[in-house]
């Protein structure tokens, strides 16, 4: 009775040892299948030169600052809108104060996301250069010198800011209660007959800024 419960034992032993063996070399092959995608991966240290790249940002819960102004139940009060102006205003003049300066060329509230503090800043910079190229951007967000043919410039982002300004300020699009084609809309902003409408009780010192923002001139904006 002895002898087989020893080699009861014995085998309980053998099995459990077995098992272990198993698992580690389970354990094993998983490590080297994570290490292999790993370095596949493009946002690994390791990856080639020739994968695409990837920008990682900080994670904003809230999404782009275009979805809240779609929300009904948005606040319009200076309280909630003036902290996100300033937010705007200071990632477009850290942009703008590299060397060279850095012009963003898409500036829209849809390229502007929040967090859940309702902090703002500036996303999407598919469109940025640290040079002059043609005219680029969201047609009712660009300079009439853009608009026929120029080149981008940190003034064509003051004007793009001032009709995300306008933007932020009314929740509307630009333009969406004008009755033209989208061709003859540029065609008013491009000889300066057509801005965004501010009779809308908008606070005055703010529409003064967007009138600045949106001059015909570039070197007259701010």
């Amino acid at each position: 009775a002895l002898a087989a419960e020893a080699k009861a034992a014995d085998d309980v032993a053998r099995l459990e040892r077995e098992a272990a063996a198993r698992a580690e070399e389970k354990a094993r092959q998983r490590a080297e299948e994570s290490h292999a995608t790993a370095e596949a991966s493009p946002l690994s240290p390791n990856a080639s030169l020739d994968k695409e790249l990837l920008l990682v940002t900080e994670y904003m819960s809230r999404g782009s600052l275009r979805d809240l102004l779609s929300n009904p139940n948005f606040p319009l009060d200076p309280e909630m809108s003036l902290p996100l102006i300033r937010d705007i205003l200071s990632g477009m003049r850290f942009l703008h104060a590299a060397d060279p300066p850095i012009v963003h060329g898409d500036l829209k509230c849809a390229n502007v996301l929040v967090d859940d503090n309702y902090r703002a800043k500036i996303s999407d910079f598919g469109l940025s250069a640290k040079r002059n190229v043609a005219a680029i951007g969201t047609p009712f967000w660009m300079a009439p010198e853009l608009l026929e043919g120029g080149l981008i410039s940190t003034q064509s982002d003051v004007y793009s800011f001032g009709v995300t300004l306008w933007e932020l300020m009314t929740h509307k699009i630009p333009y969406d209660n004008v009755k033209q084609p989208t061709a003859e809309i540029t065609k008013m902003v491009r000889n300066g007959t057509l801005r965004p409408d501010c009779s809308e009780g908008l606070d005055p010192e703010l529409s003064r800024v967007m009138d600045r923002c949106w001059s015909q001139v570039p070197g007259q904006r701010p």
